[in-house]
Order: structure tokens, then sequence, then C-alpha cells
């Protein structure tokens, strides 16, 4: 800025100040124009970013929740014994029953996991 000491005041220029705020004023417009002629095509390239960006996840959870169906084809019975050897024996038996237990929290998960663990006594 050619007059700073004019920016935090009501001092009005002189007039040879107004002369060097309008060319510094021009000059400023001049460093804007590219700048907002550029930022459409950034823009555009953003949005396209942004829609390879959420058809890249959508393709990720689809395959993801495959992977969480895996639970399925486990025999029957399996997941109820893997549940119950992680199952920290401290966990069932110190505090209030809460949502902090392991077994609710297990039945969070999803649906097979809640079926699971209702139907397995021993994790109560």
């Amino acid at each position: 800025s050619p007059t700073p000491h004019l920016l935090r005041t009501n001092i009005p220029p002189r007039v040879d100040q107004i002369l060097e705020i309008r060319t510094f004023l021009i000059q400023q417009q001049l460093q804007i124009d590219p700048l907002d002629a550029e930022l459409p095509r950034l823009q555009a390239q953003i949005d396209a970013l942004t829609q390879d960006r959420q058809r890249l996840q959508s393709h990720q959870e689809a395959h993801t929740r495959v992977l969480a169906g895996a639970i399925k084809r486990l025999p029957p019975g399996l997941p109820s014994k893997i549940f119950v050897n992680c199952l920290d024996v401290d966990s069932r038996t110190i505090g209030v029953p809460g949502i902090r237990r392991v077994p609710i929290l297990l039945t969070k998960v999803c649906r097979v996991w809640r079926e699971v663990v209702i139907k397995t006594s021993t994790l109560w």
C-alpha cells in the first residue's frame, strides 16, 4: 500500500496520494483479473475430483459391505466362540451394566453380530 498510514485513520488523502492510491488500485486489479479468470477452471477441476472421489468411495463402501458379510459364511457357532474367547472376563463383572459392556457393544456392529451375541448366553 502506498499510504498504509491512511488505512487506519479518517484523514483524507492529499491530491498526490490520491493519484498513488488510484495507481495502486489499478495494479491490484491487474493481479486480481487473472485469478478471477482462473477460478472457474479450478472450480470445474475441484467438481470433477469431488465426483471421482464420491464414485470411488461408493465402490469402496460396496466392497466393504461384501467383506462385512463374511461372518455369515462362518460355520454356525464359530462367531460366538470367537466372541467368548476374545471377551475380557473383567468386562462382564465390573461395574453396572451399560453401553460400555463388551456384549452390548458387539450388538451395535450389525444385525448378524447382534443375533449371535443375544443367542450366546456365555457372553452375559
